[in-house]
């Protein structure tokens, strides 16, 4: 009896002792993205003033073995950067090669966007609420890849978000999206 207790305080310990490993693994995995982002956004600053940009800065959704992390993408565009190009984009989702996931439910189109006094109104398809299966996490990293993409212009301060042509409560029943929504 001695021995099995002996053996579950060992299996105990090490199952700690990697928790801990990991969870400091995390960390500066979260450190390393965050000064990743850092860079990301002092490079997009210098090539957003710039005339005639043809960059825009999306975010997507990352999957890590425990948990999902929004992260920024530079995408080379045709056109001049503006908040449309940058939806488009962001509705395009990630490419092969980038190993991401798009927050956007399949099949969802932008039906209208406007800009007005720092707040974006975009005007989604209804696919946006009727294909979402995610729980509250990847609920919030939507709407969350929606306005950090937003955001990043700066004429655009909050976006309010409207199904075909309507506010709603919630997207996917887990996260108020009935207001405009701003930075965290």
């Amino acid at each position: 009896m001695r021995v099995f207790a002996v053996i579950i305080l060992v299996i105990a310990l090490v199952m700690g002792v990697y928790a801990v490993y990991e969870i400091q693994s995390l960390k500066t995995e979260i450190k390393d993205l965050k000064e990743e982002l850092k860079i990301l956004k002092e490079e997009f600053k210098d090539l957003h003033t710039s005339a005639g940009k043809k960059e825009v800065l999306i975010y997507l959704v990352e999957s890590t073995p425990i948990d999902f992390l929004l992260r920024p993408v530079i995408r080379e565009v045709q056109e001049v950067a503006s908040p449309q190009v940058a939806l488009d984009e962001l509705l395009a989702g990630p490419k092969p090669a980038e190993g991401l996931i798009s927050p956007i439910p399949p099949g969802t189109r932008v039906l209208g966007l406007q800009v007005k006094d720092g707040l974006a109104t975009v005007d989604f398809s209804e696919e946006i609420h009727n294909n979402f299966n995610g729980g509250a996490a990847m609920e919030s990293l939507l709407l969350d890849s929606i306005v950090y993409t937003l955001t990043e212009f700066d004429t655009i301060d909050q976006v309010q978000i409207l199904v075909e042509g309507k506010v709603i409560e919630s997207i996917g029943g887990h996260v108020l999206s009935n207001r405009p929504l701003r930075r965290d």
